[in-house]
């Protein structure tokens, strides 16, 4: 998976499935103030951090990494921002190439 940089830190977003990106899709909803930290709470534990050589979910539980993170708003964003592009290409994807077998 690709890596990016947010800050001093590397992140990736962890190989999903169909089932999962699927699932993703779904929580994904601005309805309301809980959906919507939820999807975030789950797109957080679907991306990694390197520390010391090491591959970290950024969500674990209640725990994020790297330490303090959770309270960087611009950081947390450019994480959500980067996983939800990531999201609309696989969807583009998906949707260009159902598209193809009609």
């Amino acid at each position: 998976m690709e890596e990016f940089t947010v800050g001093e830190n590397t992140f990736r977003i962890k190989k999903m499935n169909a089932i999962e990106i699927l699932a993703l899709r779904g929580q994904i909803t601005f309805d309301n103030f809980e959906a919507t930290q939820n999807a975030y709470l789950e797109l957080l534990s679907r991306v990694e951090v390197k520390i010391k050589d090491q591959w970290l979910a950024v969500r674990q539980g209640n725990e994020f990494y790297p330490k303090g993170i959770d309270e960087d708003v611009k950081a947390i964003e450019t994480i959500i921002l980067k996983v939800m592009s990531y999201l609309k290409e696989v969807f583009q994807k998906s949707n260009t190439s159902k598209k193809e077998t009609e």
